[in-house]
């Protein structure tokens, strides 16, 4: 949702995901989503986040201490996306509020669009078996239109992003639904003239076994300075899953941990398929 909007159309039913991220310097930045459809054509979903960078320490000429937070950001986001054929189109806006060493206040309202196409591949399928597992989805959007961050008369606009990506699925061998997959993701932003163009790539591989499943991946982020990688695994238990990741350290900066636990009721309702 926070990338494209027009992804909401893939939710089956009402889920929930909230994640934790720990970065270096007491850097943390935690979120939560709701999404549900609500017809067949249409979804929606709202969530929270909100960020911390951290604490910054003085002192005067009489030695006494002084701390204040270095930004503290908040973000809240609402959206909704329609799908008509192979196609869905989403829309979304965002309302942050942010705090500079505890004093200079400002906030601004942003949105983003976005378009997708998805092509499933494997001919038509008995009914039972549900859709194909094989499938490819290619997107697009712009985010970050709207205005700017307006610090007590210091503007501080955030960049216009252009975004394309591309998502396939394929099934690994075996018979029926319940079997491996591997997914592939590639994307690419291109920001206004003032940042750097940046591609991202990952694999993830599912291993299904019966209500439980595993997954684990690996992805890369290249820039004009160089590039970081990522790796991590998680597992599901029907509908409630939990993941981990490890960005590794990239530049001067050290290795980052990411959380994240999600519930989605279609899976609770979900029995293994049978070959």
């Amino acid at each position: 949702m926070l990338t494209n909007p027009a992804a909401l159309t893939t939710m089956e039913s009402f889920a929930v995901e909230g994640a934790f991220h720990q970065g270096i310097e007491d850097v943390s930045y935690n979120g939560i989503v709701v999404a549900s459809p609500v017809l067949k054509w249409l979804s929606v979903g709202a969530g929270a986040e909100t960020f911390t960078a951290g604490t910054i320490e003085t002192y005067d000429y009489a030695g006494n201490r002084y701390e204040a937070d270095l930004q503290e950001d908040r973000m809240g986001m609402a959206g909704l996306a329609v799908r008509w054929g192979i196609a869905s189109f989403g829309a979304s806006a965002k309302y942050y509020d942010s705090i500079l060493v505890g004093s200079d206040r400002g906030s601004m309202t942003t949105g983003d669009v976005g378009v997708n196409l998805r092509f499933v591949f494997g001919g038509d399928r008995p009914a039972w078996q549900g859709e194909s597992p094989d499938w490819m989805i290619l997107g697009c959007s712009v985010a970050n239109l709207g205005t700017a961050v307006d610090y007590g008369g210091v503007s501080d606009p955030p960049p216009l992003i252009y975004r394309i990506g591309l998502t396939t699925v394929r099934s690994l061998g075996g018979e029926g639904t319940n079997r491996p997959r591997a997914m592939v993701i590639m994307a690419m932003d291109v920001p206004r003239s003032v940042a750097r163009p940046e591609g991202r790539g990952g694999v993830e591989m599912h291993f299904p076994f019966g209500y439980l499943a595993m997954e684990m991946r690996a992805g890369v982020r290249v820039r004009h300075d160089g590039a970081g990688y990522t790796a991590g695994a998680g597992i599901s238990l029907r509908g409630i899953f939990l993941d981990y990741a490890y960005l590794l350290p990239e530049g001067p900066f050290g290795g980052t941990h990411h959380f994240s636990v999600g519930l989605n009721t279609a899976g609770l309702r979900r029995l293994p398929a049978e070959d």
